[in-house]
Order: structure tokens, then C-alpha cells, then sequence
């Protein structure tokens, strides 16, 4: 397809069988588009959605090759909370992904319908839609190959973007684009000391460069959990960078400061996910939802598949479905999660615990980046532990388009202590009378010739 088309255009057209009637998404990494299957035999046409590589990244191959993982690794895998994968199509060289329509809207979306509508998610419905999060990761990170042994499959993308709540009362969570198993995780590792994932849900270790397993997904879940219990956002700061140094440094809030009467078991499950080193967080995406499932049982909360559909339509009773919109009424890239992927360099060195101010949690719409990050500091700087901070604002997207004016890394000594302030007031103050008593010998030395 020539890429001077708009791809609105494309509507009307077949991708094999299937005709496009909508475009839900674009921009990124993908795009999104409403299809139809063909009626067949029992007259009963179905929707679906078919996934593309947008028209700039079809032609190149590090994309292709991660777009085909995609679907392979998701097709491969069959669970009540996990969106099906029916098929791969190639149109004009371009692949597409075909998966089975949802009717619903991603947990963003339904975020902040309820915050638009005054509306509060009820603890035993976000302890629901987790449980259910919990028990499609345990599948994923439970799957073996032909012989056996653990594909140790880590999702990478855990976020409300990812999240499918459908109007059934049902939880699926959607794109495995930057899934991997553990043997691919450490090749990425080792060569190109790189990850992918969203910037405010991603793990401590994720951010600096080590090795991920599937408690680096139970990290995101506690994120999402601590979001939907207080309404707030954890690490969303006003730049990508600050929200990557709020993962590493800055105290995690418990829940109480926001929610009142919160039972000490749901704080204490948060904060067992919220632990910035691995070994200290739940063992297993089982046990993590045994124990939410507990909490709901201890107080008696309405909390299942007919709660969270009359919490559904409560917010969206207003709205028609998805696929009897209009095109007019297409949903925006923003609404639907759609992130921009910039490139971050650290370095691999042990990142110190530092003093940062507290910072005020907002509930501005903030977009979750994509973010990709390299473990090798810049050649011109020695690797010491380094801080992030915001330096000149350049930055290279995803699609490979000119460089884009977001955010960039300079490299500075952590934030010091009080006494540390101190041990710099009297370095100072030794150089100024360093650079006095060398003034005064040369006057002396001038003087008497």
C-alpha cells in the first residue's frame, strides 16, 4: 500500500476474507481496525479485529520479526482472560494480526469514564478485575514447551491500556507485542542490554537493565491494583524521566493516605507487590491471587463477573457498541492507550538509594510512554551511579521519524544528604582558601621580586 494513502481509506477493503469497517487506533506501534468475517454456511457474521504494522515499520525487518513473535506466541495460548488470536494474513506485504473482537473497553478508558462521571471503582470490583489479571498471567507464565520445560514467558506490558473489560463483566488482557520468553529476555540482555514496556508500570529491575522473570509482571499488577483502589496514579509524573526515577527512588504511599477505612490485608498485599526487589515480592501470580481472593471473601464484597458488568453498564449506558459506531465517532489513539517509544540510556552500574522530594500524585491525563532502554552510559562519562534528570529535550520515535522534542538523559551525582550538603560546604570553602593562599604567595612573590 503506498504510505502517501490515508489509512482511513482503507475502509471497505478486504484483508483476505475479512472487510475493514472502522479504524479503532493508530499511531505507535499498530493499528487498529473493526473487521467483518464472512457469513458462511450459518449466516452469522462475526466481528474481529485485525492488528497492522503502521505502513512506516512494515518494510522493516527488527519490526516484522517482533511483530510475527507476537503472533505466534499468542496464538499459541488459550485462556478465558486472554484475547484469542484466529489467524495471521499478509495484505500488499503487510502483515496482519487477526484476533476476536471484544466487547468492551480497555481499563483506561473505563478509568476515566468513572472519573468524567463522579463514579467510584468499589475495592471488591478492583480486587475482581485483578484476580482475574492474576489468573490469565499465571497461565501465561506457567506454559511449557514440547518437552516440557518452562518458556518462563514474562508479558512485559502489564498496564491499564492492556486491560479489556467487556460489558459481559468480563477481564482480558490483550497485547503480548513485547512478551518474551526467558531465553530471549537474556539474549536481549546480554547483546543489546535493552527492554520495552510502558514507563509508569514498569519494575525497578526493568529500569535498570537486569534480568526480568514473572515477578516483574506481579510489579505492574501492583501498580494497576494500587491505581484502581485510590484513583490515582502511582509513578505517573510530568515527564517520563521523573516517573523512571519515582520507580527507583521515591517512597511508595500506602493506600490509607487515600482511602480511609482500607483493610490491612489489601495494604498488606499491595505493598508484598510493591517491593522494589524481586525476592521480596509474591513468588508466583497464584499465590498474589489467593490472597486478593481472600481479602474479598473476609469482607463480604459483591465482587464477580455480574458486579463488574453492572458497574459496566452504569458508566457506558449511554454509549452504543464499538462496532455500531459511526466512523465519525472513531476512538483516538490517546483514548486507547496508544504510547510513543522513545529510547533511554543508563548505565549498568548498581543505582544508589537517593533523597527526593515528595511529590504531589496528580490525576492529570498523563500518556503512558513506551520506553526502550539501553544499559550502556554515554562514552564521554565515567560509569558511576548516575541520576536521571531532564537535559535537552531530543529523542528518537518509534517509527523511525525525525526526532521528536520529549524528554533526554543527562547524568549528575544523586540527590546528597544532609550531611553530605555539609562535606561540600567545607570542600568549598578548603578550595576558596586553597585558591586565596595561592593568590597571596604570588602577590608576595611579585612583591619582593
Amino acid at each position: 500500500m503506498n504510505d502517501t494513502v490515508p489509512t482511513d481509506l482503507r475502509v471497505g477493503r478486504f484483508v483476505g476474507s475479512y472487510r475493514i469497517e472502522r479504524r479503532l487506533t493508530g499511531g505507535g506501534m499498530a493499528e487498529l481496525f473493526l473487521a467483518r468475517a464472512p457469513a458462511g454456511m450459518l449466516d452469522v457474521e462475526r466481528a474481529v479485529v485485525l492488528k497492522a504494522l503502521p505502513s512506516a515499520l512494515a518494510s522493516d525487518a527488527h519490526w516484522l520479526s517482533m511483530f510475527y513473535d507476537e503472533a505466534r506466541l499468542a496464538a499459541r495460548l488459550d485462556h478465558p482472560n486472554l484475547v484469542r488470536v484466529l489467524d495471521l494474513l499478509l495484505d500488499d506485504g503487510r502483515p496482519h494480526i487477526v484476533m476476536e473482537y471484544v466487547d468492551g473497553r480497555d481499563l483506561r478508558l473505563v478509568l476515566k469514564r468513572a472519573r468524567a462521571l463522579g463514579v467510584a471503582l468499589p475495592s471488591g470490583l478492583a480486587c475482581y478485575i485483578i484476580a482475574e489479571l492474576l489468573g490469565a498471567l499465571a497461565y501465561v507464565h506457567s506454559r511449557r514447551d514440547a518437552s516440557g520445560i518452562s518458556l518462563g514467558l514474562v508479558h512485559r506490558d502489564v498496564s491499564p491500556a492492556n486491560l479489556m473489560i467487556t460489558f459481559a463483566g468480563g477481564v482480558k488482557l490483550i497485547d503480548f507485542g513485547i512478551a518474551k520468553a526467558a531465553q530471549q529476555l537474556r539474549s536481549e540482555l546480554t547483546e543489546a542490554g535493552q527492554f520495552k514496556g510502558k514507563c509508569c508500570y514498569s519494575a525497578p529491575e526493568q529500569v535498570r537493565c537486569r534480568e526480568i522473570d514473572a515477578r516483574t509482571d506481579l510489579f505492574a499488577v501492583g501498580i494497576v491494583l494500587w491505581e484502581l483502589v485510590t484513583g490515582r496514579r502511582l509513578f505517573a509524573r510530568v515527564n517520563d524521566l521523573d516517573s523512571l526515577r519515582a520507580i527507583m527512588y521515591e517512597p511508595i504511599p500506602p493506600l490509607r493516605e487515600f482511602v480511609a477505612d482500607m483493610p490491612e490485608a489489601l495494604e498488606a498485599v499491595v505493598a508484598r507487590a510493591l517491593q522494589r526487589e524481586p525476592a521480596d515480592r509474591y513468588p508466583s501470580a497464584e499465590t498474589m491471587r489467593a490472597d486478593l481472593e481472600a481479602v474479598i471473601r473476609a469482607h463480604s464484597w459483591p465482587a464477580g463477573s455480574l458486579e463488574l458488568e453492572r458497574f459496566m453498564a452504569t458508566l457506558f449506558a449511554d454509549e452504543p457498541p464499538l462496532e455500531a459506531m459511526a466512523p465519525s465517532a472513531e476512538t483516538s489513539a490517546d483514548d486507547a492507550g496508544a504510547a510513543t517509544q522513545i529510547e533511554v540510556r543508563l548505565p549498568e552500574a548498581e543505582l544508589p538509594d537517593a533523597e527526593l522530594p515528595d511529590a504531589e500524585l496528580s490525576d492529570a491525563e498523563l500518556p503512558d510512554i513506551d520506553i526502550e532502554v539501553s544499559a550502556d552510559p554515554p562514552t564521554s562519562i565515567t560509569p558511576l551511579p548516575w541520576q536521571i534528570e531532564m537535559s535537552a529535550p531530543v529523542v528518537t520515535s518509534s517509527a523511525g521519524s525525525p526526532t521528536m522534542p520529549l524528554a533526554a538523559v543527562s547524568w549528575s551525582e544523586p540527590t546528597p544528604t544532609e550531611p553530605r550538603r555539609w562535606n561540600r560546604v567545607l570542600l568549598v570553602a578548603a578550595v576558596a582558601l586553597g585558591i586565596l593562599g595561592a593568590a597571596v604567595a604570588t602577590a608576595l612573590r611579585l612583591h619582593f621580586g
